[in-house]
């Protein structure tokens, strides 16, 4: 909604502000996701992917005013595809180490082409 898109592009201009003196240009990663299919068994509350439409317009929308490409959105779908909620969720949850190496290994190609 637009009061979250609003608030989002908010947080990206301060974390830009912070690093305003930096020599290199900063550039933000937006990760939306993550989730797995058997999250909502474990939690019925939790939706990882449900806000992540925002988040993308809140991207595109805070690079549209700039001008330039200072975010970038990457999403990890929730259904199963990347996280399984078989072997690789650890404690309350979280990702454990091969869940965490599978969300690193499909981050990397879009981290890598926008860095």
């Amino acid at each position: 909604n637009s009061s979250f898109e609003t608030a989002y592009q908010r947080l990206l201009d301060d974390i830009l502000s912070a690093y305003s003196t930096s020599a290199t240009p900063v550039k933000l990663a937006a990760v939306c996701g993550m989730g797995d299919p058997t999250e909502h068994e474990r939690d019925p509350d939790n939706d990882r992917c449900s806000p992540c439409p925002h988040v993308r317009d809140a991207v595109l929308k805070f690079n549209s005013k700039r001008g330039y490409a200072a975010a970038e959105f990457l999403f990890v779908p929730c259904d199963g595809t990347v996280v399984t909620g078989q072997d690789d969720i650890g404690c309350t949850g979280h990702k454990n180490r091969k869940g965490q190496e599978i969300v690193a290994k499909t981050l990397a190609p879009g981290l890598k082409a926008f860095m």
